[in-house]
């Protein structure tokens, strides 16, 4: 069954950006370069929020491949629903990744400067350790970014998250993926609703 998100309680306004528009990049599975991604399931349109790749962390020595979550409704995955997740209790990454037991989980937006929060993430079970699921490391994002929407409503700090002059909750975010950005650090690829 096609995933089908219900609708939101909000509109996004359809005027252009203003300054305080939060800035938008292009995505693309392999590279960015398309301005939108299509959502088929709803006809609405996701924007990407602009990040920057962090690289300052050592290089790896193992690799954990994109786990990609094709625009789960995080306001879903904080509350635990995971319905519309496909697959939300398989692993995260295949077994033979040797991961460490803690991550940070690492965001970059522009006029932010970097966020980070270290996690456990390892399953342990009869013995064995075991990738998350799909589902924990949904979890795992959708609270951070909860904490760090919170956070830019204070007004000592950069100004709250905004879209099209309008505040963003998590409501009108989506998970699109997760990437193994340095050795011990994962960066969310974070998507905003637009139905204008």
């Amino acid at each position: 069954m096609p995933e089908v998100l219900p609708n939101l309680p909000f509109t996004l306004a359809a005027s252009a950006p203003t300054a305080e528009a939060y800035p938008l990049v292009s995505y693309s599975s392999s590279s960015a370069q398309s301005s939108t991604i299509p959502d088929t399931n709803s006809g609405w349109r996701i924007e990407v929020l602009e990040q920057t790749i962090y690289d300052r962390g050592l290089a790896s020595e193992y690799h954990i491949p994109d786990i990609m979550f094709h625009d789960f409704r995080l306001r879903d995955a904080l509350k635990k629903d995971f319905r519309f997740l496909a697959d939300p209790e398989g692993a995260a990454w295949p077994e033979s990744v040797q991961a460490p037991q803690k991550l940070a989980i690492v965001l970059c937006f522009d006029g932010y400067g970097k966020h980070s929060r270290q996690v456990n993430v390892l399953r342990h079970m009869q013995g064995h350790t075991l990738p998350p699921t799909r589902s924990k490391v949904a979890h795992i994002v959708a609270s951070f970014i909860d904490a760090f929407l919170i956070e830019t409503r204070d007004p000592a700090k950069a100004g709250p998250l905004s879209y099209r002059g309008r505040q963003l909750t998590l409501d009108d975010l989506v998970l699109i993926d997760v990437h193994h950005a340095s050795q011990g650090s994962l960066q969310p690829t974070i998507g905003i609703i637009d139905r204008a």
